[in-house]
Formats: C-alpha cells, structure tokens, sequence
C-alpha cells in the first residue's frame, strides 16, 4: 500500500509564502476600500499571523486525506478545487471578522473586502497548490507491504 505524507518543514514553507502573497493582498485592499495605511498594516498583520496557524492546520489535516490523490502524492484538479474552496471559506470569515474589528466602518463594507478578497484569493491558493503540486521537495512516499497472512 503506498502512503503519502509531506514533511513540516514543507507544510511551513508552503504556508509562510502564499501568507506573503494573501497579507499583500489584504493591505492592498484595505487601502483599496479605504483604510489608512496604519489599519491596513494592523489588518495585513493581523491576517498574517491568523492565516499561517488556519493553513498550517489545514493543510496538515488534508495531508492525512487521500481522497483523490494519487501514488505518488499528486493531487487531482477536483481536490485542489474542494480544498481551495473549503479553506477560502473559513478565511473569509476571519477576514471579515478582522475587517469590521480594524477599519471597516459597516458590516456590509467588511462583508464586501472579505468577499473580494475570497474571490481574489481562491484563484491565487488554487494556483500556488498547482504549483506545490508539481514540486516533490518535501514529499514523502512509502510504499509499505501489506501482510495477508
């Protein structure tokens, strides 16, 4: 039975590079709906340090998945897409969450950042799996024999 699992220091380096790319994002668009450039740093950090916990745990819970994965640990487009969906829409409540806490001065204006924002960041988390995906570094595959005795 071949197993697949990925080493952490894999899981971390995969988690800290796309929270770069997601906190620009986040402080882009705070300056976009606009915030001042101190609520959108307090908002960036804020998503930084969530965001690394949130998809460090996520991403180790789906590692034990194997659901549409095959032998040597590649993930089929049908499981990136549920993963990345899954993970945008628990990010989408923290983001807005911490929206309407830092800068936003409605509900309505942090549900519409947070909602931006999940749409902008589903297409960048689904191509940043698809190019993990292609990357073996940190990969590991067992093949374990199984007893039938």
């Amino acid at each position: 039975m071949i197993t697949f699992n990925e080493t952490h220091l894999r899981t971390t380096v995969k988690s800290v590079l796309y929270r770069l790319l997601s906190v620009t994002l986040a402080i882009s668009l705070t300056l976009y709906f606009g915030g001042t450039t101190e609520q959108a740093f307090k908002f960036g950090i804020a998503s930084l340090l969530s965001g690394i916990v949130i998809f460090y745990v996520y991403d180790r819970i789906w590692v034990r998945i194997n659901w549409k994965r095959d032998s040597l640990g590649k993930d089929a487009k049908w499981r990136t897409i549920i993963k990345s969906v899954l993970y945008r829409l628990i990010a989408l409540s923290v983001s807005a969450l911490f929206a309407r806490a830092i800068w936003a001065s409605s509900d309505l204006e942090a549900i519409i950042m947070a909602l931006t924002q999940f749409s902008l960041n589903l297409a960048m988390y689904f191509i940043t799996e698809r190019i993990w995906n292609q990357i073996a570094w940190g990969k590991v595959i067992v093949d374990e024999q199984v007893n039938t005795v």
